[in-house]
Order: C-alpha cells, then sequence, then structure tokens
C-alpha cells in the first residue's frame, strides 16, 4: 500500500513540473500555474504523511476498481505532456485544456477514493486532497472560459 502511495505522490509532483513548465512559458498566467504547482507538492507531501498509516498495516486497503498500472499510465502521460511543453510549442488554450482534462480526471475518476480506511486522520487527508482538486478544476476552467472570451 505504501507504493501506492508513493506512486500518487511521484503523479502529484509530474503536475506541479507540468504547472511550473506553463508557468514559464506563459507568463500572463504565471500566478495561476505557480500556485497550482505548489499546491500539487503540497498534496504529493499529503499523500506522504500517509505512507506511515497504511505501510503493511490492517485496516487500510486498496478498493479493487483502482489498479496501480492505470497510476502508471497516468504518469507516462504526464510525462509526455510534460516533454512536448518543454519541446515543442503549445499554446496557452492548449495548457489550459491539458490542465482541466488532468484535474477533472482526477474528480471523475474518483482519484482520492483509492484506499479503504476507517481512520478519521486518513479520511480527512484524502477529503482535503478531493476538495483542492475541484478548486483547482474550477480555477483552470475559469482561467479556460476567460482565455477563449479573449481570443
Amino acid at each position: 500500500l505504501a507504493n501506492v502511495v508513493e506512486i500518487m505522490a511521484r503523479n502529484e509532483e509530474t503536475v506541479s513540473q507540468l504547472y511550473r513548465a506553463y508557468a514559464l512559458k506563459f507568463p500572463e498566467l504565471e500566478r495561476l500555474w505557480s500556485d497550482l504547482a505548489h499546491d500539487e507538492i503540497d498534496h504529493a507531501t499529503w499523500l506522504r504523511s500517509l505512507s506511515g498509516s497504511v505501510g503493511g498495516k490492517a485496516g487500510y486497503s486498496i478498493r479493487e476498481r483502482f489498479k496501480p498500472e492505470a497510476m502508471e499510465t497516468f504518469y507516462k502521460y504526464l510525462k509526455t505532456e510534460l516533454a512536448k511543453t518543454e519541446l515543442l510549442d503549445c499554446s496557452l488554450a492548449q495548457a489550459l485544456a491539458t490542465a482541466s482534462y488532468i484535474e477533472d480526471s482526477l474528480l471523475e475518476r474518483k482519484y482520492f477514493e483509492i484506499f479503504a480506511s476507517d481512520s478519521k486522520d486518513f479520511k480527512k487527508v484524502l477529503n482535503d486532497l478531493q476538495a483542492a482538486t475541484e478548486t483547482h478544476s474550477k480555477k483552470v476552467r475559469d482561467a479556460l472560459v476567460e482565455h477563449r472570451k479573449s481570443s
């Protein structure tokens, strides 16, 4: 279980790297991207705080519908998007659409419901991650709508 937590934390850090790349590429929205990138690092820290809780202890399990392979596929997708951003031209609309896709995918796939546990502290961290992702989704969606209006 601790390995799954680490994979999730790594994915959050990779999202942060992508958002930092967007901050450099699109200075007109540097504040948005930098704030999101910072939050993603916080999310990785929150996840790692769970690692000691789940490391081989009873009372924690991964829900059957979640597959670690899917988390690896998501990681590869993030690395591909990061490489495209760093190596190729990427429009602001594309960056916002990609960020919206990432945040919405985490919500739609109920990514933070991966673990089953009775621990209140554990549930609080996962609920906080869910709420933060909802906030990110709204911020990115609002920026995308605003960008489309001004284009």
